[in-house]
């Protein structure tokens, strides 16, 4: 949890961008990452998630009447906690395309000939005032794309969110 913590403490941006640099370019140095800078929050709501579910009278029944620790969790605990951290895997596979895109602008993500909107936009700089199509399709293609998933994440979290219905 302290190191949980000690991680949150640090904006994603800025986190990725000290691992990168620790790590180096490349994909699977960028896939490490997106799963450092994100994890720490996806930990916060599990846990967060299953300390409200661990007092659910339930719970305490299935514990009374003698059910193993590992049917509890897999049985009561996983489903019920399930349905915030699929609505955050929706919402931060935005952020995630953003920071790679970030990452990969700066050279320190993704490196050429691999593609990326990154390395699209950070290629087309060198000719912006007479060809900025680069840039403009890039950068359109990463808000299309950040919106569209931002609004399937929207959808999730109200389809699953058992006060709406």
């Amino acid at each position: 949890t302290r190191i949980i913590d000690m991680l949150l403490a640090f904006p994603e941006l800025l986190l990725a961008i000290l691992v990168a640099a620790a790590l180096g370019g490349g994909f699977w140095n960028v896939v490490a990452v997106l799963t450092i800078a994100f994890t720490p929050g996806f930990a916060r709501v599990a846990r967060a998630s299953t300390l409200a579910v661990k007092q659910e009278p339930y719970i305490e029944a299935a514990i009374a009447s003698g059910v193993s620790t590992p049917v509890i969790i897999f049985r009561h605990v996983v489903p019920n906690i399930s349905a915030p951290i699929v609505v955050l895997m929706t919402l931060w596979s935005a952020s995630a395309i953003r920071l790679e895109a970030t990452l990969s602008f700066l050279g320190i993500g993704t490196q050429p000939p691999a593609p990326s909107w990154g390395n699209i936009i950070r290629e087309g700089l060198g000719n912006m005032f007479a060809t900025p199509w680069p840039i403009l399709t890039g950068g359109l293609a990463i808000t299309i794309v950040v919106l569209a998933i931002s609004t399937i994440g929207d959808a999730v979290r109200d389809a699953l969110d058992p006060e709406i219905k």
